[in-house]
């Protein structure tokens, strides 16, 4: 704690710096945190684990949602029987913690030090991996690994090691054009790695670039420099002298990665709007929570799955990633009572792995979708 004060405090003179660090360290003995195991119970955790199993059958975060309601409508009565029980709870833990041996106090504050490390590690590897700081290149393996298991859909039942495990067997199997296939998207995807750190560009707009027509690839490279609240001329000149690099490698990496590529056009999500909303008063957004009908059919027509026939909205939050992606391209800047249909490519749906029984592997679908009612936070 001392260290981590310091840090904080790196700009204030040294003797403040040492008092705070003092003062820091003798409240945190004083009222010294429980490890793990024995932590604080509060009245709301107890309500939530006494209906929570009773909603099996709902999705989770409809059930926390409906259940912090109920929490915010129970009355002064209902709720101190959620506190006192609360407070006898804590009561025991810490009884139990002063009973124990100072060895076995030492061991659990080792295990609650070393969990708190792993944490924070864990962190600033996230941190580092948003900024794209310290990463490897990525392989061939890897992106197999991407394709097959992030952009699909795994059995949500099997462990991440298992459905690793499967994978390397696949890989193994495949045969050498096909790993070289890879390796050559790979080298793609590398560079556009490096052209982002090079131009100051957003990576996942050049890992885009490969699918797109080239003036749309024209009009991406070069809106930096004639846009923007830096289109200073040193921004300019910057960025004139980092495409008049760029291009032509640009374009031949596009090329070498199109040697095998198909002459049909890629499949891109295509949104129609069956009917309109009377009176448009909101427009769905990322965060909204959306109430919605659906109706999914495969590209041949077969429906495969019909909220109206559970006579129940499907509750979702959109682009959170609580759907397929084509849902959360899809839906975005919708009117409560507008109905769309979605035709959706398998990359943006269930990918090769599909979803057993109903749908197959690499299955383009459409959805008839009616938004009911959208929640926002704040605004509602």
């Amino acid at each position: 704690m001392c260290n981590l004060r310091r840090i904080s405090l790196a700009k204030v003179n040294p003797t403040f710096r040492y008092y705070a660090a003092i003062k820091t360290a003798e409240s945190h003995r004083k009222s010294e945190r429980l490890p793990p195991g024995f932590g604080k119970t509060t009245p709301f955790s107890l309500f939530i684990k006494e209906n929570f199993a009773s909603r099996k059958n709902e999705q989770p975060t409809e059930v926390f949602s409906n259940l912090t309601k109920q929490w915010k409508n129970l009355n002064e009565a209902d709720k101190m029987k959620y506190v006192d029980e609360a407070s006898r709870i804590n009561e025991e833990k810490r009884s139990k913690f002063e009973s124990m041996s100072e060895t076995e106090k030492e061991e659990l504050r080792e295990q609650a030090k070393n969990l708190r490390e792993a944490r924070l590690k864990r962190r600033i590897r996230l941190e580092r991996r948003k900024k794209r700081e310290g990463q490897r290149q990525m392989s061939g393996w890897m992106l197999f690994v991407k394709e097959k298991a992030v952009k699909g859909v795994a059995d949500i039942g099997k462990k991440q090691q298992d459905i690793i495990r499967e994978l390397a067997v696949v890989w193994k199997s495949l045969p050498k054009s096909e790993k070289d296939r890879d390796n050559t998207h790979i080298h793609v995807f590398n560079s556009f790695d490096f052209l982002a750190h090079y131009c100051s560009l957003d990576f996942h707009l050049l890992e885009d670039c490969a699918s797109m027509p080239f003036f749309k690839l024209t009009s991406v490279l070069l809106f930096p420099i004639f846009s923007g609240p830096e289109s200073s001329a040193v921004n300019l000149v910057g960025h004139a002298r980092c495409i008049l690099n760029v291009v032509p490698i640009l374009l031949i990496l596009i090329v070498v990665d199109c040697d095998d590529c198909d002459d049909r056009e890629l499949a891109r999500l295509q949104i129609g709007i069956k009917k309109r909303a009377d009176n448009c008063k909101i427009r769905s957004r990322k965060g909204d929570t959306l109430n919605v009908h659906y109706v999914g059919m495969l590209e041949d027509g077969t429906e495969f799955d019909n909220s109206r026939f559970r006579n129940k909205p499907f509750i979702f939050t959109l682009g959170m990633g609580q759907v397929i992606k084509g849902w959360d391209q899809g839906l975005l800047n919708m009117c409560e009572g507008e109905q769309r249909r979605l035709a959706i490519p398998s990359d943006l749906a269930y990918g090769s792995f599909g979803s057993s029984p109903k749908i197959p592997s690499d299955a383009s679908l459409k959805f008839d979708i009616e938004l009911l009612k959208i929640e926002r936070e704040g605004d509602l």
